[in-house]
């Protein structure tokens, strides 16, 4: 029997010594990868106000946008989806900083950075 020291992959598993170090692997390329979609995705935004970004797992929303203390809050279930997913539900985030609510005007806005947002949410829906 193999003793496991570290996380290694192998095709489509993920070989890890113990809970802990899985557990902050995880969170550790959700940090990476939320911070750096989350980059990406601001570029194309004007006058979107300076946020903090946390991440949390949450059992009914895949994100959540603090408008009064300009928090993003991103759910960490979102790292084993596709990134064009996490990309969606960035921008649907960052769109409640112009529209607090999901009017029109609100879908306007993700469609406008997002075209193919009806597509992404059935998407996270069948998940």
């Amino acid at each position: 029997m193999e003793i496991i020291k570290n996380i290694h992959f192998n095709d489509e598993y993920i070989y890890y010594p113990n809970e802990k170090k899985l557990n902050k692997f995880i969170k550790d390329e959700c940090i990476r990868i939320f911070d750096n979609e989350v980059a990406r995705c601001k570029s194309c935004f004007k006058d979107i106000p300076e946020f903090t970004l946390k991440i949390r797992n949450m059992k009914t929303r895949w994100g959540v946008n603090n408008r009064r203390d300009n928090i993003i809050t991103l759910n960490s279930e979102l790292i084993k989806k596709d990134i064009d997913l996490i990309d969606y539900v960035i921008i649907h985030e960052l769109c409640h900083f112009y529209e607090a609510n999901h009017s029109k005007r609100f879908w306007d806005q993700v469609e406008k950075y997002y075209p193919k947002y009806k597509e992404a949410r059935k998407r996270l829906k069948e998940c």
